[in-house]
């Protein structure tokens, strides 16, 4: 997204210098993750969120977003809020399905 825009997103600079360090990667859901999706709101277990989300149980095995050991972001739910910038250039996850 454009610097200029006031969409919060993950830091542009520290998404490249994590893929360059190959500290990015997708996990399946384990189980006890919990993320912070929104401000002032405390993390809540993906089961919370997949629910408050009306997400059926059955499309409930998206793959998380780790960047060096932390979960940021789950698709279908959001990006983990303390995560998301403001100013400068900023990205965020898009969930292609696999054919």
């Amino acid at each position: 997204m454009p610097a200029r825009s006031k969409l919060l997103g993950l830091s542009a600079d520290w998404v490249n210098t994590a893929q360059e360090q190959g500290l990015i990667e997708e996990r399946p859901r384990q189980g006890a993750e919990k993320l912070q999706i929104k401000p002032n709101t405390p993390r809540k277990t993906l089961k919370n969120l997949f629910q408050e989300s009306d997400t059926p149980p059955w499309e409930r095995q998206a793959p998380l977003l780790y960047i060096n050991d932390q979960l940021v972001a789950i698709a279908g739910v959001g990006a983990s809020y303390p995560h998301l910038v403001s100013i400068g250039k900023r990205v965020l996850p898009v969930w292609l399905e696999k054919p």
